[in-house]
């Protein structure tokens, strides 16, 4: 009998002292829930509400959170750390530290005294419970969990501001860009990255690798999120590095290539660029072909600003100005000169003329072979009638000459 009876008050104070798993209650518990259940609450875990109801919160490697531990009263709840004063309403004797099933993936640090906040951070990808035990009046034990799934960091969406609106760059393979020399513009990151403890917006920097083709400029201290000035200088690509300190350590980078064409492309991020039209290209009287031993020069005309002009090249091989051709003014006019003309081949040549905003206009020109067969001077031309009574004189001297021979053989024979 006596050892029945103390089976019975054993089995009565494992009862009393036993810990009760409380239901995982990610946010707070459902009304009307009895006095003194715990409950883990936090600012991330409030972001993932749908209906009115809490999910499973997602952290993101590198990402940062407030936990708070609570316990409800049955109208209300208040927050509870080791060593906190509670009101006997919420039938709470004491509580543990909260801490985390695994501290390699999701690391818990020391609660704040002054908003009884435990900081969380993600250090890597899987999966981590976090638990806290109550021990109430009655010396019952009830312990909260709740179950966090920590991912991979996502990419930064990186946005540029145009007159036309915002686009993403991420539109078509989202690390790209192509724009137009003279394009001024802002770049700043935005995304699904405050939503898992990621609270960067505003806060990374963007670097060019080729400033002389993409200039920009960070300004960390502006309140506004487009704090980034960005401007094409100069033809050609480069890449842009955007690099951001995560909350809980290491670095996200996002790396863009950008494309600058020349003044009068278009400007399309994320997807191939505009195009701009080549300026027009003419040669003066239509006349685009020079006979080898010729004296008469060719002039090309191309319509664009003569500030911008860099050189010529003749079949791909930079000529000399002041040599072999003459440039001025109005728009860009090329004189490519005789004494350089009769050093080239018979056939077709391409003549290029190049500006420093990366523009090439290019046109072809013919050099004919002189002409072996003799040509009669016009009826018309000066130098026409000097041969002709230059051939009078002499067909007039030459009689003459033979009347004086034969007089002067008469003579001699009397």
């Amino acid at each position: 009998m006596m050892k029945k009876r103390m089976i019975a008050v054993i089995a009565a104070l494992a009862l009393a002292f036993s810990v009760v798993a409380a239901p995982a209650f990610a946010g707070w518990p459902p009304e009307g829930s009895p006095a003194g259940t715990p409950f883990i609450d936090g600012d991330v875990f409030s972001q993932q509400s749908a209906d009115g109801f809490f999910q499973t919160p997602t952290l993101a490697v590198g990402g940062t959170a407030e936990a708070e531990t609570m316990v409800y009263s049955g109208d209300g709840g208040t927050w509870v750390i080791p060593g906190s004063d509670v009101d006997s309403s919420y039938n709470v004797k004491s509580v543990t530290a909260l801490t985390s099933t695994n501290p390699n993936v999701l690391q818990v640090g020391a609660a704040d005294p002054s908003t009884s906040q435990y900081k969380l951070t993600a250090l890597s990808v899987g999966s981590a419970t976090l638990k806290f035990t109550v021990t109430h009046t009655d010396d019952t034990q009830e312990t909260a969990t709740l179950d966090v799934a920590v991912i991979p960091a996502p990419e930064p969406k990186i946005w540029y501001s145009v007159e036309d609106g915002y686009p993403d760059m991420d539109g078509n393979d989202g690390v790209s860009l192509s724009t137009s020399v003279g394009t001024e513009a802002y770049l700043w990151q935005w995304g699904p990255l405050d939503d898992v403890g990621l609270n960067i917006t505003n806060k990374g920097v963007f670097a060019s690798a080729n400033p002389d083709i993409v200039i920009v400029q960070t300004d960390l201290n502006s309140d506004s999120y487009m704090n980034t000035y960005f401007k094409a200088v100069a033809p050609g690509s480069t890449t842009l590095t955007y690099s951001v300190q995560l909350p809980g350590g290491g670095v996200l980078t996002k790396t863009i290539s950008v494309t600058v064409l020349s003044s009068g492309g278009g400007a399309n991020p994320g997807g191939s660029g505009g195009s701009s039209t080549a300026p027009s290209n003419t040669w003066a009287g239509s006349n685009s072909t020079f006979t080898l031993g010729g004296k008469t020069e060719l002039i090309n005309t191309t319509e664009k600003d003569f500030a911008l002009f860099s050189g010529v090249k003749v079949d791909g091989k930079t000529i000399v100005q002041g040599t072999d051709y003459t440039a001025k003014a109005g728009s860009t006019d090329i004189t490519l000169l005789p004494v350089y003309l009769n050093t080239l081949g018979i056939g077709s040549h391409k003549l290029s003329v190049e500006f420093t905003d990366g523009v090439e206009v290019s046109s072809t020109f013919k050099i004919a072979a002189a002409s072996s067969a003799l040509t009669l001077p016009g009826t018309g031309d000066s130098s026409a009638t000097l041969l002709i009574s230059a051939a009078a004189l002499i067909a007039v001297a030459g009689a003459a000459l033979l009347l004086w021979s034969k007089k002067e053989r008469s003579s001699v024979e009397e």
